[in-house]
């Protein structure tokens, strides 16, 4: 009895290293689709700047389009202010008073003109800190992905351990447990011992058994 349930348990030990080891390696294959940082939205948006700038081309009309306007407006509310002074004072049609109107649109386009020098040398310094960035990222995945590469490699070699101790353990334990129960196989040829697996209560196991002693070592056919 002590030595068929030993055999027993011994089996099941077996059965749970062999579901632990396939239920592991199944997450660890899943595991490995690690995506890559160059297929990231924040890798697309730098490859853009590189290109591009911080302001894409349709991003710079239209904040170019905005200054003007402000601009624009600024301008005619200067004008208004200015054509009624000299009104008060006769200088309406005067040259001085065409003079001061000109100031405002030159005012203004000065403005849109400096706007649109700083936009374009901020974009040009942009581009450069873009590719260092993107340089810096893509380095930094590089070694991410080796390390997980080496992590996942060092789990799966963690997992083949734990199933060859697994069975170990379960072949170990039966023999310690059944050893009264079974006859010495070293004293034994092979036909020997497959006829004492054939002749024995339970033939499954038994066979299980000198098949668990093969693969970890403790018997040679």
């Amino acid at each position: 009895m002590i030595g068929a349930y030993a055999i027993g348990k011994g089996v099941l030990n077996l059965g749970s290293s062999v579901v632990n080891y396939m239920a592991k390696r199944k997450m660890l294959k899943g595991m490995k689709n690690r995506p890559s940082w160059e297929s990231s939205d924040q890798a697309a948006e730098l490859k853009r700047q590189q290109n591009e700038g911080i302001y894409s081309p349709t991003a710079r009309q239209n904040i170019m389009s905005r200054v003007g306007q402000n601009t624009a407006q600024v301008e005619n509310q200067g004008k208004a202010g200015y054509m009624g002074q000299m009104t008060r004072m006769g200088l309406e049609n005067s040259v001085a008073g065409a003079r001061g109107l000109a100031d405002y649109t030159r005012a203004r386009m000065k403005t849109i003109a400096t706007t649109g020098e700083n936009i374009d040398t901020e974009n040009e310094m942009s581009k450069v800190t873009a590719a260092e960035k993107y340089g810096e990222l893509a380095h930094q995945d590089e070694m991410d992905s080796w390390n997980y590469k080496n992590y996942l490699k060092q789990k799966k070699t963690q997992n083949n351990l734990d199933l060859v101790n697994g069975i170990t353990g379960a072949a170990g334990g039966m023999m310690d447990s059944a050893q009264s129960s079974l006859p010495d196989f070293k004293k034994m040829d092979s036909n020997q011992i497959w006829n004492w697996a054939a002749s024995y209560q339970d033939p499954a196991k038994a066979e299980k058994i000198i098949n668990m002693l093969i693969m970890s070592g403790q018997l040679t056919l």
